[in-house]
């Protein structure tokens, strides 16, 4: 899921740096649903841009491709198992990937404001 946000990301940072008009700029985000250290689902945990290396367990991830200023998911992709304990997990989940994206967002706005040739 990593990979695809990042292409989401990219791929609206070239159109943003080509100067393309858009509504707004789109960056993805991931959120992971991981069992804890020891291996117990009953207590997992989110954990924002998961590695797979870094978790014994990924139970379910969560990318989202959101656009921040209009406050509006344009797409969503889950994968995995949600356990039925906690009826709003996936909620908890989806809010994550927004924060991710937000961050994403900032990062990539700061990088193309910097890149910016100096007004004439």
């Amino acid at each position: 899921m990593n990979v695809l946000s990042g292409c989401v990301t990219v791929a609206a940072a070239a159109l943003a740096d080509a100067g393309i008009d858009c509504v707004d700029m789109v960056t993805g985000g991931v959120a992971a649903l991981v069992a804890s250290d020891k291996g117990d689902t009953n207590t997992p945990s989110i954990v924002l841009d998961p590695v797979s290396l870094e978790h014994e367990s990924i139970l379910a991830a969560c990318c989202v491709a959101y656009l921040p200023n209009r406050a509006e998911i344009t797409n969503l992709w889950v994968k995995g198992q949600l356990p039925p304990s906690d009826a709003s997990l996936h909620t908890k989940l989806i809010g994550r990937a927004i924060q991710a994206s937000k961050g994403n967002y900032r990062a990539v706005l700061e990088r193309l404001q910097n890149n910016q040739p100096p007004n004439s």
